[in-house]
């Protein structure tokens, strides 16, 4: 049997972009933080209650300086990769 992960995927990101009205913002956006290890250091925006949803937390901009690109290297990944393996 197969797990439904286009759906589930669809439906996690129409939760993540439902707006959350103020009073909720920093709860929620905390609990996001902790559980998925985000360093808020590294952000532009450090105020919880600035994101909207959960997607603009996830989608945040980062300080310039805090994931320097070497310049001498000829190729650069940009993106943070997680493995998950599901057996």
């Amino acid at each position: 049997m197969r797990l439904p992960l286009n759906a589930a995927s669809r439906l996690w990101g129409q939760l993540n972009n439902i707006d959350l009205p103020l009073w909720a913002r920093e709860p929620l956006c905390s609990l996001f933080v902790r559980l998925f290890h985000c360093d808020m250091s590294e952000a532009a925006v450090t105020d919880l209650r600035h994101y909207n949803n959960i997607g603009e937390l996830f989608r945040r901009q980062l300080r310039p300086d805090s994931r320097p690109v070497d310049q001498k290297c000829p190729l650069v990944c940009l993106v943070t990769l997680l493995f998950f393996c599901l057996f």
